[in-house]
């Protein structure tokens, strides 16, 4: 496939699911592994170039309440598999209209609450991704942002990205989710209470993908050898892992 016919597919993706885009780019091999904000809005042609970039596996992170709300029905040949973190549970996070600093707060709690309760299902979904016949596959929940992100970062770190290469792939969402890309998200948010969301203006720092949300988590879990460990991740899975997805030299 040409890179121009590749960009018009990521077009086509991109004009339903604006977050969408390869995780890590330049650090997986081309074409194995994206990730994305909600993909109930994908109409017959985005699906059709999903199945043209080859997408075998849609692994969601949204919990019921969301799912429910917006259904996603993929084509027959692509495995939908459901597996849901719920950032607000025991997060910390309430509602009300709340200033940035505190709002900050909440989503650095958040952040934290997902990776201490749901190593386990995290662990699972890169086991899912060494195994046979997953790939290529897309990691998605509502923004793209939150709980993709975290996953997306725990999974670079695994394959051994560093901290500013991990950074940097989070940090793409600052573009991605801009103008109207940014209310869609913030609308959908606020509906579905995905964050419980507060009332009033915007919070800027409820959609930023702000370095420190990823340093809560991820010193949350520190050391991270530690942390796959007692989520079931041994070194077997991580070398699985680092063979299915790291570019070949």
């Amino acid at each position: 496939m040409t890179q121009p016919d590749a960009d018009a597919l990521l077009a086509a993706i991109r004009a339903h699911a604006p977050n969408f885009r390869p995780l890590g780019e330049g650090l997986i091999a081309p074409g194995l592994l994206y990730r994305s904000g909600e993909l109930a809005s994908l109409d017959g042609h985005a699906w059709a170039a999903m199945e043209r970039i080859g997408i075998r596996t849609l692994i969601d992170l949204r919990g019921p309440m969301e799912i429910e709300a917006m259904p996603v029905r993929p084509p027959a040949a692509m495995r939908l598999v459901s597996i849901p973190l719920h950032p607000g549970q025991g997060a910390g996070i309430g509602a009300g209209a709340i200033d940035n600093a505190a709002a900050a707060q909440r989503i650095g709690n958040a952040y934290r609450h997902l990776v201490q309760a749901y190593g386990r299902d995290i662990a699972g979904i890169l086991h899912l991704l060494a195994g046979e016949d997953a790939l290529p596959a897309v990691l998605f929940c509502t923004a793209g942002k939150d709980r993709t992100g975290i996953v997306s970062a725990l999974l670079l770190a695994a394959i051994g990205a560093d901290s500013a290469a991990i950074h940097a792939d989070y940090a793409i969402t600052n573009a991605m989710l801009s103008g109207a890309a940014r209310q869609r998200v913030w609308d959908m948010s606020t509906r579905l209470a995905t964050f419980d969301m507060p009332a009033g203006p915007i919070v800027d720092a409820m959609l930023a993908a702000d370095p420190a949300y990823l340093e809560a988590a991820f010193d949350a879990i520190a050391p991270l050898p530690a942390f796959f460990e007692r989520s079931g991740l041994d070194g077997a899975a991580i070398d699985r892992l680092r063979k299915r997805l790291l570019p070949r030299t």
